[in-house]
């Protein structure tokens, strides 16, 4: 007897494979012949002349002048045909900010300085790189302007802190942004905290230690617990007025002989202005090796 052949359930696939196969190449080579072709810098300089020569002698022309346009823009067949901008990569305030830092990075991401930066504040607030740095004009110098007043275009709350009566010497030219902030890296609050306060002490070196007591405000928190960086109307850049304040955000707890209440003749306790009268709200009159002592654990002097 013979058995009817049991039918497979791939039959029949071999066509359609054919089909699909065939269409994808025909649907590929019909993108390829959509993508728009590289045509040379100097397809580029018979309209944009004045753009053209203000940009030779740049960095990035220097680096490959026969595809110094197209290395940003993109490949511009399609836009020298049409003449239509849209074709063509714009680094204008309407290209969203990820493109333009793609388009960036696809060169200054190899180095290690730059890689980071589509982590950093900058490029999460949709900062991009042409929003500071000037790319054509053929002078060394790229950015419009030069930092801090580049910086303040945007950081007007910072520039404010510059003029006040205890400040780092921005204004003066002393130093700059730039020599505490790294504007191209994911911000890292480590590098102001803890032991990791190598920022603050590249210049503040007297303060560095190592101490048999440390300060732990110093070395959990960093300078920032107790100073502020930019400007401030107290002394020593302090977050507050008085340092005795300044020491009551992590002591609210005092001995007994501290005791800041005990009345004046004539005033019913407690009284306020023995409180401001006292030697005592000025912890650093004893305490004065605030930032760690290798003589006492108490910071006395």
């Amino acid at each position: 007897m013979i058995r009817p052949r049991r039918k497979s359930p791939f039959e029949g696939w071999s066509l359609a494979w054919i089909v699909l196969v065939t269409a994808t190449a025909l649907s590929g080579a019909a993108l390829a012949q959509d993508e728009p072709e590289r045509v040379g810098s100097d397809t580029c300089e018979g309209c944009h002349d004045e753009v053209v020569a203000d940009f030779k002698g740049s960095v990035h022309w220097n680096t490959d002048p026969e595809g110094s346009c197209e290395n940003c823009h993109g490949a511009g067949s399609s836009h020298a045909e049409e003449m239509d901008p849209s074709l063509i990569r714009l680094f204008v305030a309407e290209t969203a900010a990820e493109e333009r830092i793609a388009a960036c990075a696809s060169c200054h991401g190899r180095n290690e300085s730059h890689a980071d930066f589509s982590r950093s504040d900058h490029a999460l607030g949709s900062v991009a790189c042409n929003d500071c740095h000037r790319i054509h004009p053929a002078e060394e110098g790229k950015r419009p302007k030069t930092p801090p007043d580049l910086c303040y275009t945007c950081h007007a709350d910072i520039q404010a802190q510059f003029s006040l009566n205890e400040r780092h010497p921005v204004r003066q030219g002393g130093m700059n942004c730039m020599d505490c902030h790294d504007v191209h890296r994911a911000t890292r609050r480590a590098r102001l905290s803890g032991f990791k306060q190598e920022l603050c002490l590249s210049c503040h070196g007297d303060y560095r230690g190592p101490w048999v007591f440390e300060h732990e405000a110093s070395t959990v928190e960093g300078c920032l617990s107790c100073h502020t960086p930019h400007g401030s109307p107290n002394r020593h850049l302090l977050t507050y007025q008085r340092a005795g304040d300044v020491c009551l955000q992590c002591h609210p707890e005092q001995p007994f002989f501290h005791d800041l209440t005990e009345s004046v003749p004539g005033d019913p306790p407690p009284n306020p202005r023995q409180f401001r009268a006292t030697g005592y709200n000025d912890c650093t009159r004893c305490h004065s090796e605030i930032h760690g002592s290798n003589n006492d654990a108490l910071f006395l002097n």
